[in-house]
Order: structure tokens, then sequence, then C-alpha cells
């Protein structure tokens, strides 16, 4: 594992999966995201999947997700959410990303998740 360091997030990078944490009050935006992306690759050969863990409150501008659902390389997202307020929210804008989603507010579980979806 390692860890990058980004202005805006922190990045757990694995071997098929990568966890993001984005700074607390962050607006998230195309720009922001396509580094993320950048330096993911410079790492991982893809497909990979990511793990958004929520223990910030920050934004997400609509493009970034309109990248993620068309971002081949991305197979799967698992969201770790520490409020309620904050898996509700994520759930609606993840509904037309379509790609496989899961939610939890445990890191465990929703690695275990990852990892048996994206298990060859």
């Amino acid at each position: 594992m390692q860890t990058v360091e980004l202005p805006f997030t922190t990045l757990e990078i694995h071997d098929f999966y990568v966890i993001g944490r984005t700074k607390e009050g962050v607006n998230l935006c195309i720009d922001d995201h396509l580094q993320v992306i950048d330096t993911v690759n410079q790492y991982l050969t893809p497909p990979y999947a990511f793990i958004v863990d929520e223990v910030n409150s920050y934004s997400i501008d609509f493009p970034v997700m309109q990248h993620i659902r068309n971002d081949m390389n991305i197979s799967c997202i698992g969201v770790v959410y520490y409020r309620e307020a904050t898996r509700k929210s994520l759930e609606v804008g993840t509904m037309e990303i379509n790609k496989p989603v899961f939610f939890s507010n445990d890191l465990n579980t929703v690695t275990n998740w990852v990892e048996k979806k994206i298990a060859f």
C-alpha cells in the first residue's frame, strides 16, 4: 500500500483499488478528479475500484459523476459513510453511474466487497 497526498485528498493505493479521503470543505471539480485518475493510473493497471471514505464533508461537481460513469477503468465503487445524510445524498448521486456501488458504515465491509468484485 502506498499513500499519495494531493492538495485536496489523500489516496491509499492498494493492489487493485484506491481508498480516497477528500479533505473537509472541498468542492471536488473535474480537474481535481482527473488529477486523481492520472495519479491512480501511475500506480495501478485497470480495471480498478474506488473506495470513497467519507470521513469529511465535501461536494462533488456533476461532471465528476459523468466521468466516473464513462470511465471504463473504474470497475466498481465502494462508499464508507459516517452520517445517514451522506449515505442518502450519495445514493442519489450514484444512481446513474451504471457501475456496481456498495454502501456501508464500515471500511472493512466495503473493502471486502470491493475485493470480491474485482477478484480475477
